[in-house]
């Protein structure tokens, strides 16, 4: 099966309502320069796994390596980001409920469903 590529990432997040997703999140939505990068942040991590958010990553598609909270607001807690991947990894499934990637394999659900 193959992987979900980052043109589906892409379709994925053209389809999100981001003020809908953000509404009663613990992260403060309107602090957030760059809420494409951090939606796609969140739906790598949907797919592929979990990454801390202290952790510098290369996300596929983005141009170098970064952390989640360099993104976010001062006072974003990885509490906060599970929750707004739970939400986002319930849009991907109503988008795209055929979508394969390796959390489905692996677990049978995106990440942090299975949690």
């Amino acid at each position: 099966m193959p992987e979900a590529t980052v043109a589906e990432v892409q379709i994925l997040i053209q389809g999100f309502d981001f003020n809908t997703l953000m509404a009663g999140q613990p992260i403060e939505w309107t602090s957030i320069s760059d809420k494409t990068t951090v939606m796609y942040m969140a739906v790598h991590c949907c797919i592929n796994g979990p990454v801390g958010i202290n952790k510098s990553t290369t996300f596929p598609g983005l141009v170098g390596a970064a952390t989640i909270k360099s993104k976010l607001p001062a006072g974003a807690a990885n509490s906060g980001w599970k929750q707004l991947c739970r939400t986002v990894a319930t849009a991907i499934n109503n988008i795209n409920p055929g979508l394969q990637c390796a959390r489905k394999r692996a677990k049978g659900q995106l990440w942090p469903l299975y949690d």
